[in-house]
């Protein structure tokens, strides 16, 4: 299972390659992949904005916050 979430933590695509016998087993699946998704895209929201702020800093105050 796959799931595509983007930074502002909307669901893009789900893909489902396997079939389910136990509905119980795919929403746990879908459960632990859309909390997965979710952590990184919050992850690399976080990254980002340090990115950016770096660049926005002058010289040699970049490293103050990470």
């Amino acid at each position: 299972m796959k799931v595509t979430i983007n930074g502002k933590k909307e669901v893009l695509d789900i893909s489902i390659k396997k079939e389910f016998e136990d509905i119980t087993e795919l929403e746990d699946l879908l459960v632990i992949t859309l909390n997965s998704a979710i952590m990184e895209a919050e992850e690399l929201a976080a990254k980002e904005a340090n990115n950016l702020l770096e660049s926005m800093l002058p010289g040699g105050l970049g490293s103050l916050f990470g």
